[in-house]
């Protein structure tokens, strides 16, 4: 009789439950969508880093261009082509306290923006 009650209680203590089973599987998939969006997150945030990279580049190419051209007649607006993308430029320029130098703004727009990415600021002229 001895033999029967230990292999009924081996019997009753192996495996898991049903219920242990469910909660295992609805802590990974609340683990799994927390870590999903984690990622979705840090995708989107590089995404909004390299845009705002080449958007830099962009504006600093243009800067560069009105440094080495002054006085030349240049568009306000422009579009320029960076890593297969086309970006909208646009600068202004406005006098400064100081005869001769000049304030500029580049605004570079990204594709599909309304709002200007990145802003630059410089000074032009002063020989």
């Amino acid at each position: 009789m001895n033999d029967k009650n230990s292999f009924q209680a081996r019997r009753t203590q192996r495996g898991f439950t049903l219920i242990e089973v469910m909660v295992a599987l609805v802590i990974a998939a609340l683990a799994l969508t927390a870590l999903t969006r984690g990622l979705g997150q840090y995708v989107f945030q590089q995404s909004q880093l390299q845009e705002r990279v080449i958007a830099t580049w962009v504006a600093e190419n243009r800067l560069l261009e009105l440094q080495r051209l002054p006085g030349a007649q240049m568009e306000n607006r422009a579009q320029e082509t960076a890593l297969s993308q086309d970006w909208q430029t646009e600068f202004t320029t406005s006098d400064t306290l100081i005869d001769g130098i000049q304030k500029v703004e580049v605004a570079v727009t990204a594709p599909a923006e309304k709002q200007p990415t990145v802003r630059l600021y410089s000074i032009l002229g002063g020989g």
